[in-house]
């Protein structure tokens, strides 16, 4: 049972490509690429810049919480909070887990309907069966060991890609298609992206699950090394973006390089990367089922195909782009990630906590999705909110 929901006998590399490659996913290729295209450098380093220092920043924080706990779940790290609290934290998890494997799937559809006209419905099974057998027999284990095969395919993919791309467009447009201003890419997608992505770790099973896998006094170096190994791939990436110099106002990855061997590479490196986030998703939601609600393996697989359905569903029903809902679920995980820290920290008031985190899940998504104009705001309100549970040293715990 403890292979499937942790395992402890990896090298310190595999770890990281593990963490790497589950931080990589769709949007690492799709949205780095896209940013690179149209809004240029600014756009581009929006993106990058805090998805690296996401990783350097909770490296120091999970090594200091390895030391003091053993566990399996946020939850684990969590555990001196009330009921109320925590299921909080559970549900907004689980949101957060539909949201990823809805992405997955979507970026996966993205790509094959720019080649080919199929339905949703094929690219939603074809994806489920695929991370399913991944991780259904061995779990957390079994998505370890496979992260780093996907994370080289993804690295030799991206190369492969890269070069072709550089000798057919000598010329680089740093400042993208749209030539947008600093402040106005702030207002849409940076600020609203930092907020996201800086908050995404301390709610999220998928790095839990990880780190306490990873022995204690190692958590810190193996986050730094998939800081790095993060940053090749979009990068990579990126420059591709950088090296279309079209000015094709639909452009996207998918259609950049034309028919054939390419499309193949860019196919394998693609699903690599969605295979990698969604089986680490599927293990995620195993461990939550597994530790918080009692249910045996067969009950963590179980929640696997759940997983997988629901977020199917979602994809098929909703017409929402990659990068909407990738902002809107940052939203999401953003109202419990300070109310984490603070836990953790020993630096909170119960009840105002649990009211401020309520109140946060209610208002910051739903003012995210009503005024688009004013994402960054509501994005900002997700971590501002909970600031108010915050009890200072010597203030005595209601």
């Amino acid at each position: 049972m403890k292979d499937f929901l942790l395992w402890k006998n990896a090298n310190e590399w595999f770890y990281a490509a593990s963490v790497a490659a589950t931080w990589i996913w769709a949007p690492a290729i799709f949205v780095a690429s896209d940013k690179a295209y149209f809004d240029g450098v600014w756009g581009f380093l929006m993106f990058l810049i805090p998805n690296i220092l996401t990783l350097i920043l909770f490296a120091y924080f999970a090594e200091m919480v390895r030391s003091k706990i053993d566990g399996f779940t946020l939850v684990d790290a969590i555990a001196e909070v009330v009921k109320g609290q925590k299921r909080l934290h559970l549900t907004v998890s689980v949101i957060v887990l539909i949201c990823s494997t809805c992405v997955q799937i979507l970026g996966l559809h993205t790509l094959f309907s720019a080649w080919f006209a199929i339905p949703k419905w094929v690219s939603a099974s074809a994806v489920s069966v695929l991370a399913l057998a991944m991780v259904v027999r061995s779990g957390i284990k079994g998505s370890i060991q496979t992260d780093a095969v996907k994370y080289v395919i993804m690295l030799l993919a991206g190369v492969v890609l890269l070069v072709p791309t550089v000798n057919a467009n000598p010329q680089i447009r740093l400042e993208g298609m749209h030539n947008s201003g600093f402040m106005e890419l702030a207002a849409v997608f940076g600020v609203s992206t930092a907020v996201g992505l800086f908050s995404a770790p301390y709610a999220d099973q998928t790095f839990w699950q990880r780190v306490f896998s990873i022995e204690k006094g190692e958590v810190k170096s193996t986050f730094l090394r998939s800081a790095v190994l993060f940053a090749l791939i979009p990068l990579i990436f990126g420059l591709i973006g950088f090296y279309q110099i079209s000015a094709d106002v639909n452009w996207s990855i998918g259609q950049a390089f034309g028919s054939g061997a390419l499309n193949a590479v860019l196919a394998f490196c693609v699903v690599a990367a969605l295979l990698s986030t969604l089986d680490s998703n599927l293990c995620a939601i195993a461990s939550i089922a597994c530790r918080e609600f009692g249910c045996s393996i067969n009950g963590g697989r179980a929640a696997m195909i759940a997983l997988m359905t629901a977020g199917s569903l979602v994809m098929i029903a909703t017409e929402v782009t990659i990068t909407d809902l990738f902002l809107l679920y940052g939203t999401i995980r953003t109202c419990v990630a300070l109310p984490t820290i603070l836990i953790i920290l020993d630096r909170y008031d119960t009840h105002r906590l649990f009211y401020s985190t309520l109140a946060c899940i209610l208002v910051a998504p739903l003012g995210f999705v009503l005024c688009p104009g004013y994402k960054w705001f509501f994005t900002i309100l997700a971590l501002l909110i909970p600031l108010t549970g915050f009890k200072r040293c010597g203030e005595v715990r209601r």
